[in-house]
Parts: structure tokens; sequence; C-alpha cells
């Protein structure tokens, strides 16, 4: 859908090796493959326990898979606090022989999810608001472990605040992170069950044409303002005509409307309203039964509206057979584009476009 779900940044420092390291006297020698004590975190065999928790999210001493992958050992997580220990492993270093900053990163935010995990009362659900983590020291992978602890410092009713420090296995703080978030009812999960409907619907796409060359040509800024004004102008359209915007992808729309009539004669609309802009669309509507939920769309009815959008000539609204039976009588002027096979659909379709 194009929306915004996090912002990041960062910076880092570039030290000189002291003492830098001596020329090399000698022709390297190619080195066998080291065997570790550590296995494969990836290919590592999950427990039951934690795949059969995640999704129910009513363990707080359960590790995630992810904890489990990376080998976690979740030491404590009650009233307000949680202690966990990673293992400074060979595998968890990447450019340089220390244990890489996403690992150590990584420790110290499921030490503070942790810790206001473990507030949580019924079937609460965690939402992360901000994360911050700043890195102090290195770690060496000496395969001993090191330790994240997490505090809830401050709670306001549903906001809380906690912190973590990782140290290393001699006690040294080698990162600080804090986190912000809040609970809220229920423990929605991606693949959770969720509630779907099958309702008849006009399904509506729109693309614009030549988008890549014109972008190029105007250059980022002024595209982006363009963009802008489409945007906007079809968002318009579809609150006069009673429409509902699905989700935007790039340059184009998708869109539903109740009525098949109000759909061409908004497609109409925008057509014109886009040139104005001086740009020009491919249009595609198709009416059928779509499966509703998560607010999203699907179904049959929504790939034939796309294969009719990616059919479409240059300013051109291409209709189905469907649409066309259910607006006669509505005024709309429709010619005909005769039988095409549509790419994924079986058998020749009748296509129409609106003049």
């Amino acid at each position: 859908m194009g929306r915004a779900v996090a912002h990041a940044s960062g910076s880092a420092v570039f030290a000189p090796v002291d003492p830098p390291p001596p020329p090399l006297s000698r022709t390297l020698e190619v080195m066998t493959q080291p065997a570790y004590a550590t296995p494969d975190p990836p290919r590592r065999p999950l427990s039951a326990t934690a795949a059969a928790n995640l999704p129910a999210g009513d363990d707080p001493e359960v590790v995630p898979p992810m904890g489990e992958l990376i080998g976690v050992d979740l030491l404590e997580n009650d009233g307000r606090r949680s202690r966990l220990e990673l293992p400074a492993s060979l595998w968890f270093t990447r450019m340089d022989p220390t244990v890489s900053a996403g690992i150590i990163g990584a420790a110290g935010n499921v030490a503070v999810n942790s810790a206001i995990a473990s507030v949580r009362e019924g079937d609460e659900r965690l939402v992360v608001l901000s994360s911050s983590m700043s890195f102090l020291a290195t770690v060496p992978p000496d395969g001993r472990p090191m330790v994240a602890t997490g505090k809830v410092r401050h709670r306001a009713e549903d906001l809380l605040v906690a912190e973590s420090e990782v140290a290393d296995a001699d006690g040294r703080t080698v990162a600080l992170s804090q986190g912000i978030a809040m609970l809220r009812p229920g423990n929605p999960r991606p693949g959770a069950a969720r509630r779907v409907e099958r309702v008849l619907l006009t399904v509506l796409f729109s693309d614009v044409v030549g988008s890549t060359e014109r972008a190029r040509q105007l250059g980022d800024d002024k595209w982006n303002e363009l963009l802008a004004e489409h945007h906007a102008l079809i968002r318009r359209k579809l609150a006069q005509f009673k429409g509902r915007e699905v989700k935007t992808t790039g340059d184009g729309f998708l869109c539903t409307f109740e009525s098949p009539t109000r759909a061409v004669e908004c497609a109409q609309a925008i057509r014109d309203g886009v040139r104005r802009l001086g740009l020009e669309l491919y249009v595609g509507i198709h009416t059928g039964e779509c499966e509703v939920g998560g607010g999203d769309i699907a179904g049959l009815a929504v790939h034939v509206a796309s294969r009719l959008e990616a059919t479409a000539g240059p300013g051109e609204i291409l209709v189905s057979s469907t649409v066309r039976d259910l607006i006669a009588g509505s005024g709309a002027t429709l010619v005909d584009r005769g039988a095409h096979e549509l790419k994924g659909l079986d058998g020749a379709w009748l296509l129409f476009a609106v003049e």
C-alpha cells in the first residue's frame, strides 16, 4: 500500500588499525574451511514449543523461533525485567573479526521487547513505536556468552519505555538500547486467520502511461510533484463517485465501487483530469465477486481488471462484457474491441473501450 512503516538513521566512525598490520612477508596460502563448534544457525532445528507458542503469544518464557536460531537463552523474564544470553560465535562475524553489530543490536532489542512483554495482560499485543541503539565497544568471537538485560523504566497507562544493556563475558558494556512501545488489545499476526467475505464489486485498475520515461525527463523532484497532483485528483474523484481506494502501486491505483456505472463515470473523470496534467492512463474495469478482508481484496475479478488495464492502450478505458451488460442504459458509449486472450485466464474475453 506504500505506507511508511519505519524510519532509521545511523552514524559510524572509521578508526585506523593500531598498530598497523605488518607487510606481507610471503605469499598467502589457501586455507581449509574451518570447522566451528556452533552449527549453522539457519539450519538449527526449532523446538516444537517455540513454534507452537509464537502465534498464541501466551508464554513469555518461550524464546521466539528466530531467537532459537541464533542461540538465544532466555534466563529471566518477569516483573518488568528480562535477561538473556547469546554466544559470541564465529558465525556472527562479517567483514572484520568481531561480532556483528546487527547481532548485538538484535540481542538488545529482544531484551527490551521481552521486558515490555513481561507486563502484558491477556491477549494484549506489543506495538513498537521507536527503538534506538548505541554501540560502545566490539566483542571478539570467543564463544563466551554475551548478556543482554532489559528493564521497563516507565509506564503511563498503555505506553511503556524500556532500556537494555548488552555486556560481554567480562561484564563490559558493549551496547545500550531504548525502546518505546504501546500495548494494544488483540494479537493479530501475519498468517493468522482473518475474516474474509465474498462481495460483488466493480474493480478498477489504473496506471500512468510511460511513467519511467516521464520521470527521467522531469527529474525526481518535479516528477514527485506531478505524481502527488495525480494522486490527489484520483482521490477527489473517488470521493465524488463513491469509490474506495484499496491501495496504490507506485503510480497506479486499485479501487472498488459498488456500482459499475459509477466506476465507469469515475474512470472518465479521472482520464479527463489527468490529461490536463499532461498524463495519460491505462484503465481496466471488471465486475465480479471479490474476497474482501484485512483491508485488501483478492479473487478472479481483481485479476481480470488487472489484465484489462495491461491490455488497454494509452488513454483507453477497457471494460469486460460483464460491465458492458451491467451498464446498459446508463448512456455510456462503448466501442467493441473484439475478443482477446488475457494472460493467466482461460478462453477469449470480449473487451469494450469507453469513449
